[in-house]
């Protein structure tokens, strides 16, 4: 039997004690022989590496090794053999990873130390789990560089000592020292250069005592290179249960860029005052939103003066009151506030303290929020002269245009009512009114109206202009007046008294020294007054006015001695050819009563006589006709009508007999020929027309002009309709197309003529 050394006979006598302290252990253990075999692990080995004790015993150490280590591991172990000695947890290459048995890899460190029992080596391995102390060093770590990129300067101190426990890298970027610098001996002093310990220690009771939550100092910090720099600094004193002793932290921020915008911002906003108050510019800023958005905040003396108020006056006022609300678009609800957009522009009138507009170019930008509500800046130009230019212009274009219409309507021999309607319908356009009268004096020596273009029945205007002594007070002296409705006496009820007539004007129609009539213009009830330059307006129509009746006369005249003429021509000629000879066949007859044997030769002679004048009464009518009646006639007038009010030159090439075309189709010719000069007239803009006639055994009338040429794919006018349901009526046709050469227009009207 062999000798069991006594401290092997101890420790087996002791097995039982030696697994309690090894099961108590705080780290795991794990035994090897001198080959690296386990003999021995306790049960924080099995709980760090999920093994049970039986499948480790007897393994090799390399199973609690991840895979891709075994290796170098073995090569670690066999040096240790060759050299064993105690390494403790801390030294390099003390914390490795091991493997577990899911395959997992943990954080561990390991202690070794050298086992020698009755001559047989062996390794024993005490291994601690790193992984709740990295996952904490991961943190404090991701806390400090977290710190360490905020770009503020972090300071951690002592409160009784001051001096620095921590900083982050802002606060050396911020002052220029280095961490171990400040960390060295520095306090908040050393870089405050205007401000006391005592001040700072007064800061830091509040805090501790918790008088303060937290305290916010501007001050100045001095760099290391001493510069010092404008900074703001919030002092607070963390309450932390695992911490008995408070300390205090500092986040300083440098303000360097933010004192220099607010100075520029400040210089900016006294440029911007002097800028304001003595602009030459009407200016105002107005609220945007918030309460009483559209309030008047501020404007300067230039808006005052535009439009008459004072400064204090118009801060208590809106800025849309001020605008002229047919200048507020279609839902003035909508525009409550100004534009928030960042500029806008528009022309519109703004109304004046003595209640007369202004026409103002406004501009507006949004300004920066006031207290959390946006304002806007508008600036206003006085535009009034330059509007009302344009629109005299405008409507003395209009005017010119209106009148060249007026003219034109008349030379064409339109009738004189046609004419009067055209000049009322023009009058109320022009000047903006809704009723327009021409009131002539008549046999009795009252007033009746000549024409009317008014919303007011015929009973209505013809009793307002009967009962007018107005009017006839205009009659009388020739002189045109402005009437408000407000101001006129009882005699003068037509403007005030008839319902829907407000302000007018009444203008007397001078011709030859004469007076025709009178035009009278009126606006609704409650409209604005006429203006002088309107006035002038309705004199130029009442010229024209006066013009066209005095023509109408004197056409009249002219018809009027035309037949007067034909009437002594005829009668002329009646005595001259028919009187006398009837006189002579009379006197034959008579003669051949006391002579039966020659009475029937002289009734045979006075039977041809009969004939002949009859022939001549036949020709005498025939010359009272055929000036008026010819269809050759008819066209050529046609033609020399727009060859003398016509802005374009007008051929005409006839080819056959025009006088032989049957009076059906002749009724149909003249007024189309005349729509077609007229559309070259009004719509072609041409230099040049020639209409040509030919007539075979179809009539075709084509008129060509050089102009802007006519759009297929716009729907024709009530013209074109019209010649086209003549020609259809008749059996023909009509054809539009392109001028010669692809240029102009060229229209041919197609009828056909009776056989035979």
């Amino acid at each position: 039997m062999s000798r069991v050394p006594p401290l092997a006979k101890s420790l087996a006598d002791s097995n039982e004690l030696a697994a309690a302290y090894l099961a108590a252990a705080p780290d795991a253990i794990v035994a090897t022989d001198e080959f690296g075999v386990i003999v021995m692990v306790n049960r924080q080995a099995e709980h760090l590496f999920g093994y049970q004790r039986c499948e480790l015993i007897g393994e090799p150490v390399e199973i609690l090794v991840p895979t891709e280590h075994e290796t170098v591991h073995r090569a670690h172990r066999t040096r240790y053999r060759a050299k064993p000695d105690v390494r403790q947890m801390g030294d390099p290459g003390s914390r490795v990873y091991g493997r577990c048995k899911s395959g997992q890899t943990v954080p561990i460190e390991v202690a070794l130390s050298p086992v020698e029992f009755e001559g047989t080596h062996g390794v024993i391995a005490i291994i601690r789990d790193l992984t709740a102390r990295m996952a904490r060093q991961s943190r404090h770590e991701l806390v400090r560089r977290s710190l360490d990129a905020v770009e503020d300067a972090v300071f951690i101190f002592d409160p009784d000592s001051l001096r620095f426990s921590y900083v982050n890298a802002g606060a050396e970027a911020q002052l220029g020292y280095s961490r171990a610098e400040l960390l060295r001996d520095m306090t908040p002093l050393h870089v405050m250069p205007v401000y006391g310990e005592e001040m700072l220690r007064s800061h830091i009771r509040d805090l501790i005592e918790g008088q303060s939550g937290s305290i916010a100092i501007t001050t100045e910090h001095r760099r290391r290179d001493g510069v010092d720099v404008p900074v703001e600094i919030l002092l607070q004193c963390p309450r932390l249960d695992s911490v008995k002793k408070p300390t205090i932290v500092a986040i300083v921020r440098d303000i360097t860029d933010r004192k220099a915008a607010e100075d520029r911002l400040r210089t900016s906003e006294r440029s911007f005052r002097t800028a304001f108050n003595d602009a030459p510019v009407a200016m105002v800023i107005t609220r945007v939103d918030g309460p009483n958005p559209g309030q008047i905040v501020e404007s300067n003396e230039a808006f005052g003066q535009l439009l008459g108020w004072s400064q204090e006056q118009l801060a208590k006022m809106r800025f849309l009151d001020l605008i002229h609300p047919d200048d507020l678009g279609e839902n003035p609800g909508a525009g409550s506030t100004m534009s928030t957009r960042s500029l806008e522009s528009a022309e519109q009138r703004y109304r004046h303290r003595d209640g007369h507009f202004v026409w103002g170019a406004l501009h507006t930008s949004e300004l920066h929020a006031i207290d959390n509500v946006i304002h806007s800046l508008s600036h206003i130009v006085d535009v009034t002269r330059r509007v009302e230019a344009e629109q005299q212009r405008d409507r003395r274009e209009r005017l010119l245009t209106t009148l060249a219409e007026i003219r034109k309507t008349t030379l064409q021999e339109t009738s004189i009512d046609e004419v009067l309607t055209m000049i009322l319908s023009s009058t109320c356009r022009l000047l903006n009114a809704e009723h327009a009268f021409i009131a002539i004096p008549n046999h009795e020596g009252g007033l009746t109206y000549r024409a009317m273009c008014s919303t007011l029945s015929t009973d209505e205007s013809g009793n307002a202009v009967a009962d007018s002594e107005l009017i006839k007070e205009v009659l009388l002296r020739g002189q045109p007046q402005l009437v408000d409705p407000d101001s006129v006496s009882d005699a003068g009820h037509f403007l005030r008294d008839t319902p829907g007539v407000g302000p007018g004007i009444m203008v007397p129609l001078l011709a030859s020294g004469s007076i025709e009539g009178v035009l009278v213009v009126a606006r609704v009830t409650d409209g604005q007054l006429f203006s002088n330059e309107e006035m002038a307006i309705a004199a130029s129509l009442g010229s024209e006015t006066a013009v066209t009746i005095e023509l109408a006369r004197a056409r009249a005249d002219r018809r009027h001695l035309l037949l007067v003429e034909d009437r002594e021509r005829i009668a002329r000629d009646l005595h001259d050819l028919v009187i006398q000879r009837l006189f002579a066949a009379g006197m034959s007859l008579n003669s051949s009563l006391n002579n039966p044997n020659k009475l029937t030769e002289r009734v045979a002679s006075v039977v041809e006589e009969l004939d002949t004048t009859i022939d001549v009464i036949r020709e005498t009518i025939f010359k009272l006709t055929q000036a008026d009646y010819s269809l050759s006639g008819e066209v050529g007038r046609v033609i020399d009508r727009y060859r003398t009010v016509g802005r374009n030159d007008v051929e005409l090439s006839i080819s056959g007999d025009l006088d032989g075309v049957p009076d059906n189709i002749g009724d149909h010719l003249v007024p189309t020929l005349n729509e077609l000069l007229s559309n070259v007239e009004r719509h072609a803009n041409a230099s040049r027309a020639r209409a040509t006639i030919e007539i075979d055994h179809m009539l075709s009338l084509t008129v060509t002009d050089d102009g802007n040429g006519i759009d297929n794919d716009k729907p024709h006018g009530f013209g074109i309709r019209n010649i086209t349901n003549r020609a259809e009526h008749l059996g023909g046709s009509v054809n539009l197309g392109s001028g010669p050469q692809g240029a102009g227009t060229t229209v041919v009207w197609t009828v056909p003529l009776p056989s035979g």
